[in-house]
């Protein structure tokens, strides 16, 4: 047996125990929950992460109240898997609601609060909605402290994102500026994965495809 099913069987059986010890909403529950819908997240078993997800959402709005900035951390993962089921309209909605809540704690929920945006630019930009999605790109930049050379990884989310929608706008050569500067900052970075490189790799070639600039889209493919 795989050592992942090994782990997920455990954990299922941790998870019965605490149900059979603890009432309903009880924060002990969370963090298995939280680790059962990370791993079905990354196994695409979406279906089994819905009511694990809720029933997170649930425990954290109990203990925590409905305005308090973790409960807004599990609506975006609501809207995350919104997302990968191609429902970007229904995790507009979420992105707001979480939009709302970390929005009143002012300057103190910065780095969180540029990632809800980028969350709802993507949300946006699927629901071909550019002019709104690049004015949250562009909030996200000025939370983030408006360097555009930051290395951090939500800054190079950011950049990433302002490069689809200068593509989606024809704005190649600004596009190619942005995928240009994350290609180098994540090759000099050994905390990158490979496939991060190669991805962003392979979208400043497309970008030079469609300028028309065939030999450096083949000397940028991987």
């Amino acid at each position: 047996m795989p050592e992942q099913d090994i782990h997920e069987s455990e954990m299922l059986q941790k998870l019965a125990h605490l149900r059979s010890q603890v009432p309903a909403r009880d924060p002990q529950l969370f963090p298995v929950l939280q680790w059962l819908a990370k791993i079905y997240f990354e196994q695409h078993r979406y279906t089994e992460v819905r009511p694990l997800l809720d029933e997170c959402l649930e425990i954290r709005t109990a203990s925590l109240g409905e305005e308090h900035y973790q409960v807004a951390d599990s609506i975006g993962q609501l809207a995350s898997l919104e997302m990968m089921l191609q429902r970007p309209t229904a995790a507009i909605v979420l992105l707001r609601r979480a939009q709302r809540i970390v929005e009143a704690f002012d300057d103190e929920r910065r780095v969180q609060m540029a990632i809800l945006l980028n969350q709802l630019a993507e949300a946006l930009f699927a629901d071909a909605r550019y002019a709104e999605a690049m004015d949250h790109c562009k909030r996200a930049l000025e939370l983030l402290g408006g360097q555009i050379y930051d290395t951090t990884p939500e800054m190079l989310r950011t950049r990433n994102n302002l490069a689809a929608l200068h593509v989606a706008r024809g704005e190649y050569y600004l596009a190619a500026r942005l995928l240009k500067l994350n290609a180098q900052i994540m090759k000099c970075d050994g905390t990158v994965n490979d496939l991060a490189v190669s991805t962003t790799l392979n979208n400043l070639a497309e970008v030079f495809r469609l300028q028309g600039q065939h030999r450096e889209a083949w000397n940028q493919a991987v």
